[in-house]
């Protein structure tokens, strides 16, 4: 019997574990020792982690895992001023259903900071975390902008039926990655990520955001300039 990783005590359910297996020959690998070796050790052969004697280590450190995108989902969890039109509880579900189907590292990002489930309370905090993803899925109006804002492609739905405020924001931006609900396919959903994974879509992103602040500050100075008026 071999027995890989984790502390090992000589307590329950360890004492269960050894009486079961009593007679066999017993090996440890990886192991935590939690009882000096000379006082206790039950295995005939033992290469631990750490005990009493030694610290190696541990064996996770040699394992060969391949690494998979990390993506932020951005969701809308409602859209009232849109009614009949909208749909993006099914945009939602075919995006989180497409990360997992694919196995990617997924972790969500909520842009609204009164309500963020992950504990994120200030705007730093969640465009620290948009920035260091390779790709946002996203419903969100604001987890489009704040992803090209940081040079992230953004896979964005417009998840209001003909279109709504996604579509005409990425149109402002130049973005080209935006689908429609009503068309929304896997294969739709599989190019677009395939593309927001590219150079060229990183670079496209970074140009978008560059050409969007110019226009930014062409309102700023036009507000300004308004307000001065008497």
């Amino acid at each position: 019997m071999i027995f890989v990783c984790g502390p090992f005590g000589n307590g329950w359910p360890v004492t269960d574990f050894l009486q079961r297996f009593a007679g066999r020959r017993l090996i440890g690998l990886n192991l935590t020792m939690l009882d000096p070796l000379n006082r206790w050790n039950p295995f005939d052969r033992l290469w631990e982690r750490d005990s009493s004697a030694v610290a190696r280590p541990d064996m996770a450190i040699a394992a060969n895992q391949a690494h998979v995108p990390v993506v932020g989902l951005a969701l809308i969890d409602t859209q009232p001023e849109y009614g009949e039109r909208d749909s993006h509880e099914h945009a939602n579900r075919m995006l989180q259903n497409f990360a997992a189907r694919r196995g990617l590292a997924a972790v969500e990002i909520d842009t609204r900071l009164d309500t963020d489930p992950a504990g994120l309370r200030t705007a730093s905090q969640v465009e620290s975390l948009i920035a260091r993803m390779d790709v946002i899925l996203t419903t969100r109006l604001h987890g489009t902008v704040l992803a090209i804002k940081n040079g992230v492609p953004p896979l964005a739905v417009d998840s209001v039926v003909g279109g709504g405020k996604i579509r005409r924001q990425a149109e402002a931006l130049g973005w080209p990655c935006v689908l429609p609900v009503e068309t929304l396919t896997e294969q739709a959903l599989q190019d677009a990520f395939s593309y927001c994974l590219s150079t060229e879509a990183r670079a496209k992103a970074q140009a978008c955001a560059a050409l969007a602040r110019q226009r930014v500050e062409a309102v700023r100075a036009e507000f300004i300039a308004a307000l001065a008026e008497r």
